[in-house]
Formats: structure tokens, C-alpha cells, sequence
């Protein structure tokens, strides 16, 4: 389960020790958020958060200031993360405070490629529902999602011909 209290941040991501944040932890949590959004890494730990599914990290860390348009070295972003390993409530979260469902990745994939990748069926619904045209998307090797699932063979079928006929509502 996620939580937000500041000890348990630090431990969560030990590459975070309780001494960085120790002349901030006095002044409450918000303190040690902001702290942890200043930091070189806190990018990373945003993105992190959204990787594993830690909805009341990330909650708080964007209440405090995190950029929802954060990006990792391969150009992946909060929402390709959170659409890969299916954390649908932080995705719903992002793409309400305005994360860019079309952004691709050093390849070209759009969080829809990501989750279809994965098999994701729901995270490619929520997605869908965003209002963006990403069906048209295409990567580096000029694949659409849909072409991506066709791809990758009878692991996505069932994603393939889920996106083949989806209407938007």
C-alpha cells in the first residue's frame, strides 16, 4: 500500500538517506516533499512513483510541485510508466493535471504503444478516453499501436482487435 509519510518515502527509495532531508523533516511533510522535488533526482523519484504504483506519493508530490511532463533519459514520461504496468488511478491522475497522452519515447512509443506492449487493455482505455487521436501515432518503425499489437503476434492479439474496435464513447 502507498503511503505519504516522510520516513516512509525515505525508505522506500533507500538511494534517499533520512540525513539529506534531515533539516527539513522538522518542518512537516510538505517540507520534505518540496525537498524532494529540488533535489537533482526528484524527477526521478516522480517518475519512480509512478512506475510503482505509489498513487499517495505521487498525489502529494504533484500537489507540492512535480512536473507531470517529467522525462527519464529515453524520453519516457510519468504516463508511459504508470500505462505500462497497468496503474490506472495514477495515469487518471496525470492526464488530469494535464500529462500529454501523445508524448513519445526515444522510439517513438506513446503511452498507448507502452500499454499495449504490456497488454495493459485498461490503461489503453483510459488512454483512448483521453480525447487525444492516438491510434495514429506512430513510432520509429512506423508502427501504430495497433500495428504494434499485430507485431508482437498472438501474446497481443487480443489487444489488437480490442483497439480495432474501439469507439470512443
Amino acid at each position: 500500500m502507498a503511503t505519504t509519510d516522510p520516513e516512509v518515502v525515505l525508505t522506500v527509495w533507500p538511494d534517499l538517506t533520512a540525513a539529506d532531508y534531515t533539516p527539513v523533516k522538522a518542518a512537516g511533510e510538505r517540507a520534505v516533499y518540496r525537498a524532494v522535488l529540488r533535489d537533482s533526482s526528484g524527477p526521478q523519484i516522480f517518475l519512480r512513483a509512478c512506475r510503482d504504483g505509489e498513487l499517495e506519493i505521487v498525489m502529494k508530490l504533484i500537489e507540492h510541485g512535480a512536473d507531470v511532463a517529467s522525462m527519464d533519459g529515453y524520453q519516457n514520461s510519468a504516463l508511459h510508466y504508470a500505462s505500462f504496468h497497468g496503474h490506472h488511478e495514477i495515469m487518471k491522475l496525470l492526464l488530469q493535471n494535464h500529462a500529454a497522452p501523445g508524448a513519445q519515447n526515444h522510439v517513438g512509443n506513446s503511452p498507448l504503444h507502452l500499454a499495449v506492449e504490456a497488454g495493459q487493455e485498461e490503461a489503453a482505455a483510459i488512454l483512448l478516453m483521453s480525447g487525444t487521436d492516438l491510434l495514429s501515432v506512430t513510432n520509429t518503425m512506423d508502427q501504430t499501436p495497433a500495428q504494434l499489437a499485430v507485431a508482437m503476434g498472438q501474446r497481443r492479439r487480443g489487444m489488437g482487435t480490442f483497439l480495432a474496435t474501439y469507439n470512443p464513447p
